[in-house]
C-alpha cells in the first residue's frame, strides 16, 4: 500500500536537495515545512546540503544554519588532521589512498555540504603496525585494531579515521577479490606517495560500497545525491561502457542502474518543479510505483541502514522452497553465535590458527556484545522473531 505522506516528504526533501546541488532558489518553502525537511535530512546526514538549499531562498531555520556551520567546521578540522596524518605517512614512506567522502566532498557546491562521520584511508597491510604507531604518536586512541579489514583511530573533539588494509572484508567474497589490488592499480600523484583511482574505478567502488550497505541493512538518500553529484561532474569524462562491464562482473549492475536512474529523476534541475508540486499536492506522475517503493526503502534506511533490514537480508540467505520460518531463524541465530571460518581469519587470527579457542572466542564475543550493545542485540533478536518467509506471508 502506498504511503502518500512519506512520498510527499521524500519529494519535499529531495526538491530542496535538487535546488542545492543545481544552484536554484527553491519556491514555496514555507508551505513545505522546512523544519520537518531539516529533521529528515539529519537522519540521512544531508542536513548541511539541505540547509544550503533553503538558504538560497532565505528560509533556512536558525538551528539548521547553526548545524551547517558545525558541519563546515568539522570538515575543516578533518582536512587539517588528515593533512597531518598523510604528511606522517609520506615521511614514513607509506603509500596511501583516500577514499569515499574525502573525494566526494570536493565535488559538492561548497565546503562542508558533503558531511562525513569519519575519514577512510587505504594503506598496504604490511604498514599496519607502522600506521598504528604513527596514529598513536599523533594523539589518537586505537578504538579497534587487527579485528577487521580496517582499524579505527579516534581523537577529540570529532576525529574518527578508518585506516583500511583492504576495501572490503574477505567475507564479501567477490567484492574483496575484485578490489584486492586497488592500491596497486591506482594512479600515482606526482611528487607524493598518494594513489588515486581513475574516475571510473572510484565510481565503481562508490557503487560497490553502497551496494554492500544496501543488501545488509539498507542505505540512505545520500547515496543517491552522491551518485548525481559525481555524474554531474564527471559524466562527460568517464567510460560508461567500462563501468557497465565492471559492474556486471561484480554483480552490482542492477543496483548501479537503479540508483543512477533514481538519482537523475530525483535531482535533475528540469524535474525540480514536478517534485515540488507533488510535495505540495500529492498529485503527479513523478515516479512509477516500483520507483516509489525503492525510494521508500532508501528514505527509511537512514544513512547506513536499519538493523531490521540487515537481519531480514541475512536470513533470506538461509531460505529455500522447503524451509520453514523457524528453521531459518535457528540457522541464522546459530551462525550469528558461531561465525564461519572466514570471520576468524579476519577478526580473530589467534582462534583461526588454534581452532580449539573458537568456542571460548564465541562465548566471549557474545558476552561482550550483550554488555556493550544490549539495545542492538535486543533489536536483532526482535527482528528475528518478527521474520516470516515467503511461504508464510
Amino acid at each position: 500500500m502506498e504511503n502518500k505522506s512519506l512520498r510527499r516528504r521524500i519529494s519535499a526533501l529531495m526538491y530542496i536537495a535538487s535546488c542545492a546541488v543545481n544552484g536554484i532558489a527553491p519556491k514555496d518553502v514555507g508551505l513545505l515545512n522546512p523544519e520537518g525537511i531539516c529533521a529528515m535530512a539529519a537522519e540521512h546526514t544531508i542536513g548541511a546540503l539541505v540547509c544550503h538549499g533553503l538558504e538560497l531562498s532565505g528560509a533556512a531555520p536558525q538551528k539548521a544554519v547553526a548545524d551547517k556551520h558545525l558541519a563546515i567546521r568539522k570538515t575543516m578540522l578533518f582536512d587539517n588532521a588528515r593533512a597531518e596524518i598523510l604528511a606522517a605517512f609520506e615521511k614514513a614512506n607509506i603509500e596511501y589512498m583516500v577514499l569515499k567522502g574525502v573525494i566526494m566532498k570536493d565535488l559538492y557546491p561548497s565546503i562542508g555540504l558533503r558531511q562525513m562521520s569519519d575519514n577512510d584511508i587505504l594503506v598496504d597491510p604490511k604498514h599496519r603496525r607502522s600506521v598504528r604507531k604513527i596514529m598513536e604518536g599523533l594523539g589518537y586512541r586505537t578504538d579497534s585494531y587487527g579485528k577487521r579489514h580496517h582499524d579505527v583511530y579516534i581523537k577529540d573533539p570529532v576525529y574518527n579515521f578508518e585506516i583500511h588494509i583492504s576495501l572490503f572484508s574477505i567475507m564479501k567474497e567477490g567484492l574483496h577479490e575484485y578490489f584486492r589490488d586497488a592500491l596497486d592499480r591506482a594512479e600515482s600523484i606526482d611528487g607524493t606517495l598518494e594513489k588515486r583511482m581513475t574516475d571510473e574505478d572510484f565510481y565503481i567502488y562508490l557503487k560497490a560500497h553502497e551496494y554492500n550497505h544496501y543488501v545488509n541493512g539498507g542505505v540512505g538518500l545520500r547515496a543517491l545525491i552522491d551518485t548525481y553529484v559525481f555524474l554531474l561532474a564527471k559524466s562527460d569524462k568517464i567510460s560508461k561502457r567500462y563501468i557497465d562491464l565492471e559492474c556486471e562482473q561484480i554483480g552490482i549492475s542492477e543496483y548501479e542502474i537503479m540508483t543512477r536512474d533514481l538519482a537523475d529523476k530525483l535531482l535533475r534541475a528540469d524535474r525540480a518543479d514536478m517534485l515540488r508540486e507533488f510535495a505540495l499536492t500529492g498529485y503527479g506522475d513523478v515516479f512509477t510505483e516500483g520507483e516509489w517503493e525503492s525510494l521508500e526503502f532508501f528514505a527509511t534506511s537512514g544513512t547506513y541502514g536499519k538493523i531490521s533490514n540487515a537481519v531480514e537480508s541475512a536470513m533470506k540467505k538461509y531460505e529455500n522452497e522447503k524451509s520453514s520460518a523457524m528453521s531459518v531463524k535457528i540457522k541464522y541465530l546459530v551462525r550469528r553465535v558461531i561465525p564461519p571460518m572466514d570471520y576468524y581469519a579476519e577478526n580473530a587470527p589467534l582462534a583461526y590458527k588454534y581452532k580449539i579457542l573458537i568456542p571460548f572466542y564465541c562465548i566471549g564475543r557474545l558476552t561482550v556484545a550483550l554488555v556493550r550493545q544490549p539495545k542492538r542485540i535486543f533489536a536483532q533478536v526482535k527482528s528475528v522473531f518478527a521474520y516470516k518467509n515467503n511461504r508464510e506471508m
